[in-house]
């Protein structure tokens, strides 16, 4: 999958050089809408590998590499989208969920840590609260924390599609106590959180609606 987009990206590149950032994001969301993942990298790259890359580009491309399954360049790109910008809470959580998923539960909690200073009806201060109740097997101060978070998320609903998901994993794991003794805490997180390992909807619907965080 790498070497084809390589492939793509070096046949595509000059086409597009002089459009502006706001056009490559277009382009690039336009191509996500229509599943086209390749030339959805070649567009988000090129705004991304610019003097004047926005977060959003940067959140955008490393949200699909993470849809891709290309986890260490997701992690690596959206590091970069918030290095730029701190407070961009969407992309904080996402990079926490990538650390976890691939199996790196300690940064996982690194990058989540600033969730902590969000207001107490925040839904993602809550989620990670819920997160991290997961991480040290605590499985029913998980469920109860995903599911305060549902109820105060008001602003995208596929985010909360996406939580519930990972409660009906949770709850299907306990109904087999036996089976999930003999993981690790670290194996039975992540495997948990795998269930949200492709997000593509979310980052399309944030897309649509407007940064909100």
């Amino acid at each position: 999958m790498q070497q084809a987009l390589r492939t793509i990206t070096f046949a595509m590149t000059d086409s597009f050089k002089h459009l502006p950032q706001a056009d490559l994001l277009q382009l690039g969301f336009a191509a996500m809408q229509r599943d086209d993942d390749a030339s959805a990298v070649v567009y988000l790259k090129e705004a991304a590998d610019r003097p004047d890359a926005s977060a959003q580009a940067l959140f955008l491309l490393g949200s699909l590499y993470a849809q891709l399954r290309m986890a260490d360049a997701g992690i690596e790109t959206i590091t970069r989208a918030l290095a730029l910008d701190p407070g961009y809470t969407l992309a904080r959580f996402q990079l926490g969920m990538l650390h976890l998923t691939s199996g790196d539960a300690d940064a996982a909690l690194v990058v989540w840590e600033p969730l902590r200073q969000l207001a107490e009806d925040d839904a993602f201060r809550v989620w990670r609260q819920g997160l991290e109740h997961l991480i040290r097997d605590e499985f029913d101060a998980a469920i109860g924390c995903l599911r305060e978070g549902l109820v105060l998320n008001t602003q995208n609903e596929a985010l909360s599609r996406d939580m519930r998901m990972l409660i009906e994993r949770i709850e299907a794991r306990e109904s087999k106590p036996a089976a999930a003794a003999n993981l690790s805490t670290a194996t039975q997180a992540q495997d948990a959180a795998s269930e949200l390992d492709n997000m593509s909807h979310l980052f399309l619907s944030v897309y649509t609606k407007g940064r909100t965080h």
